[in-house]
């Protein structure tokens, strides 16, 4: 199936739960679901901005969005992973790979980087 929806190049996606989210350089997140006769059809659109002198990653819970953080990095962060027991990563230009744990105080703390 291809899905149409971004006017840009499509860098990311996740499937959580029912749902599969699109992260593109047209500074969309979209997420999708099923309609009844099994295609996929975009239910709602998150609209961001990049700013080349920011370089930061905000966090936020789901389903409700909540504001959970941000990440900073010496340059544009390039990938975030999730990995097991609490853990992800990031990667920026630099090629500095960051791991972070959550807690349950700050929900996340900066274990080290390499």
């Amino acid at each position: 199936m291809t899905l149409n929806g971004h006017d840009d190049v499509v860098k990311s996606l996740m499937c959580w739960d029912k749902y599969l989210f699109s992260g593109s350089l047209d500074c969309m997140i979209k997420v999708w679901a099923s309609t009844e006769d099994g295609c996929l059809e975009s239910i709602l659109a998150l609209s961001g901005m990049t700013d080349s002198d920011v370089k930061s990653v905000h966090l936020y819970e789901l389903p409700t969005f909540t504001d959970r953080g941000r990440l900073f990095a010496k340059q544009e962060v390039q990938t975030l992973q999730i990995g097991p027991g609490g853990l992800f990563f990031t990667g920026d230009q630099t090629g500095l790979l960051t791991v972070y744990t959550r807690l349950a105080e700050k929900w996340l703390r900066r274990a080290f980087s390499f």
